[in-house]
């Protein structure tokens, strides 16, 4: 199990999935032209994120973690680039449904990895994976903030969040080692 690819997967994961969870209500505002339907948006993201960590945790526990990252990566890669591809409301909604369910998977697949790094004196690998995962929070919305104020569309940063999780998917064998899967340690 590889520290760096770990960290790299996760610092994208953490790019790409809050350029539209940040601004999905905007999109949802100025696609279909009615601010109310931004909330709506919301709410669907935010039930589909509810039971998201147990189902993902379940997956993982029978199918593996290198399977369910992978298709955790690319369902949000589809659900972060699917506003700049299918401009609808159907599309925003499924938007909705594919970023709120993955985004806390993301999390539920990823900590047991990082925990379970070895550590070494002053250092941590976990505080290195949740730093990039910031990191990538915070550079996702600035960049997009950026591009949509200089283009006048959401488009290409929709894309480029789900480029930033597709790039994330070649890293998933090393990030995850041989290992079938990794389950949180038991008190």
């Amino acid at each position: 199990m590889s520290q760096s690819a770990l960290t790299w997967l996760y610092g994208l994961a953490g790019f790409g999935y809050i350029i539209a969870a940040t601004y999905l209500p905007t999109l949802a505002a100025e696609t279909l032209g009615n601010t109310r339907a931004g909330g709506w948006i919301w709410l669907v993201a935010g039930l589909a994120a509810m039971p998201s960590p147990i189902l993902w945790a379940k997956a993982n526990h029978r199918y593996g973690t290198a399977p369910m990252l992978t298709l955790n990566l690319l369902l949000q890669a589809i659900g972060a680039a699917l506003p700049a591809l299918w401009p609808t409301q159907a599309g925003l909604y499924l938007t909705a449904v594919l970023i709120g369910g993955t985004f806390m998977g993301t999390v539920t697949l990823v900590m047991p990895l990082a925990r379970s790094l070895p550590l070494r004196p002053n250092h941590h690998p976990l505080a290195w994976i949740v730093a990039a995962y910031g990191l990538g929070q915070l550079a996702g919305p600035l960049l997009a903030g950026w591009l949509r104020h200089s283009s006048g569309s959401f488009a290409l940063p929709c894309l480029i969040a789900g480029a930033a999780l597709l790039l994330a998917l070649p890293l998933v064998p090393a990030a995850c080692g041989s290992r079938r899967s990794v389950s949180p340690p038991q008190p």
